[in-house]
């Protein structure tokens, strides 16, 4: 996505039945109370597409079905809008729905852009957090864009010691596959297949 979506929340990604979109690795650390997630992903459409598509809030539910609600607001400043979401979603026996308000910062350059994403304590359900999405052309160009994420957060709710980690990566590598498979979709809808 979408922090934890985008972010648990934010932020989903590879290939379901059609698509080329491929998670090439997902990582999740706890450092006591705080989460970092890492992730990489090959998209199968062109960087600048698949960019614009990352930016495209208002259709994350099409990919992410434990959005419950996404709200854009206008900051005034060019690039930028405050992001709102919420989020519900269970892993095993652990289920949380989730708020988040983020100030979302688009930064587009020639092979793709930066996402940034500065979490709002006051409006979330987590007391710190911050994402950082890269887009730009895969090295060897196959597939032709390449997605970096990486996410640090900190929940203000209780997450199992022993099995955080583990219930954050399952669910991670759950919203990876769909995320890409959703941005390599609108992608290339965007720029009629290519």
């Amino acid at each position: 996505m979408p922090v934890l979506r985008t972010s648990l929340a934010l932020m989903t990604l590879v290939a379901t039945l059609a698509g080329a979109a491929e998670v090439r690795d997902v990582r999740v650390v706890r450092d006591g109370d705080q989460f970092e997630i890492r992730m990489q992903a090959g998209i199968d459409a062109a960087p600048a597409a698949v960019f614009q598509a990352l930016q495209d809030f208002g259709a994350m539910p099409q990919y992410n079905h434990d959005l419950r609600d996404v709200r854009v607001v206008p900051t005034g400043r060019p690039g930028q809008v405050r992001l709102f979401t919420v989020i519900h979603t269970c892993v095993l026996f652990f289920c949380k729905t989730m708020r988040q308000e983020q100030i979302m910062t688009a930064t587009a350059n020639a092979g793709g852009g930066v996402l940034q994403a500065d979490l709002v304590p006051q409006g979330s359900d987590f007391k710190q957090g911050e994402g950082r999405w890269e887009i730009y052309p895969c090295p060897d160009g196959r597939p032709p864009a390449c997605l970096d994420l990486h996410l640090t957060l900190t929940p203000s709710f209780w997450v199992p010691p022993l099995l955080g980690p583990w219930i954050i990566r399952i669910k991670m590598e759950d919203e990876a596959r769909r995320t890409s498979d959703g941005l390599e979709r609108l992608a290339r809808a965007a720029t009629g297949g290519r």
